[in-house]
């Protein structure tokens, strides 16, 4: 990956994608003070994503001094990359796709650590536009910001497609406040629900008699939580069981989480691995139980990505150990992941595309 950025014909490519404003905000944030080190805030983008992309501090001041970018030592490039999380962080906004129409979201997050560390320090919140293929939303945060619904800002009228972790009653609440609608997967009991008359809805007790191949789909809503403010999000609950295999692989992979947190799986974890628990806040005139399903189908597609994504820019881990230089890294790896995303859906006989601001033109 890191050939992109060092090659020169690759840069100029690139380079043509960068938002207009880069230098204002370089500018403004005061991050290049002695033009005589780094010339120009896409000299020092550019540096950050050389260093991101496998070269030390030290290899990347020395591959700078040598093409004649920049003079300066693996010390003063450091203090540069710390100020520059916010700058990378306003480039990858500038290249996300303006919000607009109906929209099948994916919503994941995926973990980052530390080369001296043995948890989660960071974590990539993503949302991906399952129909136009592309990254929708992202966020980084530090390891202590857990996977929510609330975490990316929900936009009017799209529809969230997320995995159990993500259903919470806050989720879902907030969720439906701001006019997004959602469907996500339930674990046994992650969220109470409870029938419009208010009786409770005992999960396993209403699907003990389907079989294979049929489905339910009744109207519900979260039961609220008046201490925490929560109010109760109303919606449908889709049930429907798996076959034999697949149901025999839940289980198995259960007692596999059970036996690593040193747990006694309960018994009725085996019984839900026989079923798929859906909630969604869409209506039966936008999507009946089969297309829910479909859709939650495609949810895959987002693990898919930061699979790609921990291949091509090695999203998944950083080598860096100062906390600041993380983010900056990081940050460095989703801009470039973009940015050849960008290049590589401009389909064209040059092999990239023309970009339609900031057009480059040779002197002859």
């Amino acid at each position: 990956m890191v050939s992109r950025f060092t090659d020169e014909q690759g840069w100029g490519a690139i380079a043509g994608y960068l938002p207009n404003d880069l230098e204002s905000w370089v500018a403004g944030a005061g991050v290049i003070k002695r033009k005589r080190k780094i010339r120009d805030g896409e000299t020092l983008v550019r540096l950050a994503m050389v260093h991101a992309g496998g070269l030390s501090l030290r290899e990347t001041a020395a591959w700078a001094a040598e093409r004649g970018i920049a003079e300066l030592s693996d010390v003063a490039l450091l203090k540069r990359l710390r100020r520059l999380p916010e700058i990378l962080s306003r480039c990858v906004q500038a290249l996300l796709p303006a919000p607009g129409g109906m929209a099948l979201c994916l919503v994941d997050a995926t973990t980052v650590s530390r080369q001296i560390s043995k948890g989660t320090d960071f974590r990539v919140h993503l949302a991906w536009d399952a129909e136009g293929l592309q990254v929708a939303r992202v966020r980084l945060t530090d390891g202590s910001v857990r996977e929510s619904l609330q975490t990316l800002p929900c936009r009017d009228g799209e529809v969230l497609v997320a995995d159990r972790m993500y259903a919470t009653r806050a989720g879902l609440a907030g969720a439906a406040s701001c006019g997004a609608r959602v469907i996500v997967r339930l674990a046994l009991t992650s969220v109470p629900l409870s029938r419009p008359s208010g009786l409770r809805v005992n999960l396993l007790e209403l699907c003990s008699s389907l079989r294979v191949g049929q489905f339910i789909d009744i109207d519900v809503q979260t039961v609220p939580d008046p201490k925490k403010g929560i109010v109760s999000a109303p919606g449908r609950l889709i049930v429907v069981r798996k076959e034999p295999e697949a149901a025999e692989r839940e289980r198995n992979k259960a007692r596999r989480e059970s036996v690593k947190k040193g747990r006694q799986q309960r018994p009725e974890t085996g019984e839900a691995a026989e079923y798929t628990f859906l909630f969604t806040t869409l209506n039966r005139e936008l999507a009946d139980a089969a297309a829910v399903l479909v859709a939650y189908r495609h949810r895959w597609q987002i693990e898919m990505y930061f699979k790609r994504a921990k291949g091509i820019v090695g999203l998944g881990e950083t080598l860096a150990r100062d906390r600041e230089l993380c983010y900056t890294v990081i940050l460095a790896k989703l801009l470039a992941l973009l940015l050849i995303e960008k290049i590589r859906g401009a389909f064209s006989p040059w092999g990239y595309g023309i970009p339609r601001t900031r057009q480059p033109v040779a002197d002859l």
